[in-house]
């Protein structure tokens, strides 16, 4: 774990501004002590069978998918229409993962037809119901679906969310087509997606990969070894939390609220950990002091054991400078200037994006040129791409646009879904930020590979694969945004 800062605080007081970076590494963990439960929601409603090789493709990636999973992991799968149904173990519950329960699982999916209408809200709750048989257990599931939830309310789904929340993760994945014209909402996927995880909403435009993600995510779920892990602040007299916001990789709020240990400390859940990355926004509200430096807090990572849990990780400390000096205090961590900019990208795609639907014209034509910039000069070319569908790039790095003309909503929704998608900071081949307002050459085309990703085999397309979130070698010559690295004052 390590934290992002500038260290330099006006001596009246103020906010600080942290960036935590967490990686979780196999062998530094203890070993597994709780099992892992997966449960594979797959629409099955009508719009499956248009055509029907999406539900194929469905059914073909939720047999890998149960193939894959290692010996004595619990599982079901559950076929989702307007109501919720359990296919698989053919009692209520989960099954234990071996050769029979397999094979019995795939013959199951066969039997699938579409049918009847969404209500993902009902599947959520069929989900929970089925993770409470072992409340002991790490609970992940896989959310399959091509279409918005239409039969059954908002706050429907806003209930079955929030009774989701903290018991089990999810990983979202929304079938469309190559020509980028979805029929759910990336919004509405979003709404289910930050809380239940804060994973990413993934568009499936090619059916053909969709066994081999679905595989993947399998791997890295059952990869994670430490359930409920808490993200402990301890704090002086002189400091106080204020919000904490995960910013990679992607932009979420934390699901549950934080737990006070004592006077002092708070305990943030962040979830279930294995071998992976993600990085925290941490404010600190910071008292007036005289100049002079001191430590204002304390961060690290707890697992749950014992009265008060099993600390992880070392302490890693903060520590200010407070000064009367303004070209100090007002200095910006090139970390905290990524994520802030990677923020401003996710809003003005959402509100832009909001502003079309509404019929605002201008106001959306603005903030999609706002939006092409901040992508442009971060060099996101996968972002770029999503909004090429809706809009004509005049100047990419001025960020003139104009909003192509008969607008279809279905083209939104994969710029709505991948708008909270971040990447880490890396320094370019000259030791600077990449994520800096420097942009690159007007002319410099989306970025070409041919390697593929070691986990799905995907094409590469960045620094990172999208579907899993595995980081390429940063000593690649053929990569231009290098190793994922920031400034970092403080570690363990």
């Amino acid at each position: 774990m390590s934290a992002n800062y500038n260290g330099f605080l006006d001596a009246n007081g103020g906010v600080l501004d942290v960036i935590i970076a967490v990686r979780g590494q196999p062998v530094a963990l203890p070993q597994p002590t709780v099992a892992m439960a997966e449960v594979i929601l797959l629409d099955c409603s009508g719009s499956m069978s248009m055509p029907p090789t999406k539900l194929i493709a469905a059914r073909t990636a939720a047999a890998a998918a149960i193939n894959v999973l290692r010996d004595g992991t619990l599982f079901a799968v559950i076929a989702g229409t307007h109501i919720a149904r359990q296919v698989y173990p053919p009692v209520p519950g989960l099954a234990v993962a071996d050769h029979h329960t397999r094979t019995s699982a795939t013959r199951a999916l066969r039997r699938l037809v579409a049918g009847g209408g969404t209500a993902i809200g009902r599947w959520l709750l069929a989900a929970r119901s089925v993770f409470t048989t072992r409340p002991d257990a790490i609970a992940h599931a896989i959310l399959l679906t091509d279409g918005r939830n239409q039969t059954e309310s908002i706050d429907q789904l806003d209930a079955a969310i929030k009774a989701s929340a903290g018991r089990f993760t999810v990983d979202c994945r929304a079938i469309g087509n190559a020509r980028g014209s979805h029929d759910w909402s990336g919004t509405e996927l979003l709404r289910i997606a930050e809380p239940l995880g804060a994973n990413r909403v993934v568009p499936v435009e090619d059916l053909d990969s969709l066994a081999d993600d679905f595989t993947t995510m399998l791997g890295v779920a059952m990869n994670r070894v430490v359930g409920n892990v808490q993200l402990r602040i301890r704090s002086t007299v002189l400091a106080r939390p204020g919000h904490v916001k995960q910013v990679y990789p992607v932009i979420a709020d934390l699901p549950v609220q934080a737990t006070a240990v004592d006077e002092g400390t708070v305990d943030y859940p962040i979830g279930a950990w294995g071998a992976e990355h993600r990085d925290y926004h941490l404010t600190l509200d910071v008292d007036p002091m005289p100049p002079g430096e001191r430590r204002i807090a304390w961060l690290s990572l707890i697992a749950p054991g014992g009265d008060s849990g099993a600390q992880i990780t070392p302490e890693v400390p903060i520590a200010v400078t407070w000064t009367h000096e303004p070209p100090l205090y007002t200095g910006i961590n090139e970390t905290v200037a990524h994520y802030t900019r990677q923020h401003e990208l996710a809003t003005a795609i959402r509100d832009g994006c909001q502003a079309l639907e509404d019929g605002r014209v201008d106001e959306a034509a603005r903030l999609l040129g706002t939006a092409v910039r901040l992508a442009h000069h971060a060099g996101d070319h996968a972002k770029l791409a999503e909004l090429q569908r809706i809009v004509q790039i005049e100047d990419a790095a001025a960020g003139r646009v104009r909003l192509i003309a008969d607008q279809d909503f279905r083209l939104w929704q994969g710029a709505i879904a991948t708008s909270t998608h971040t990447r880490t900071p890396a320094p370019d081949r000259g030791g600077k930020d990449s994520a800096t307002d420097q942009p690159p050459p007007d002319d410099r085309p989306p970025r070409r590979y041919a390697e593929r990703c070691p986990k799905c085999g995907r094409l590469r397309r960045g620094r990172v694969c999208e579907a899993n979130h595995h980081e390429y070698d940063p000593d690649d010559p053929d990569d231009p945004d290098g190793d994922a690295a920031g400034d970092t004052p403080h570690e363990a």
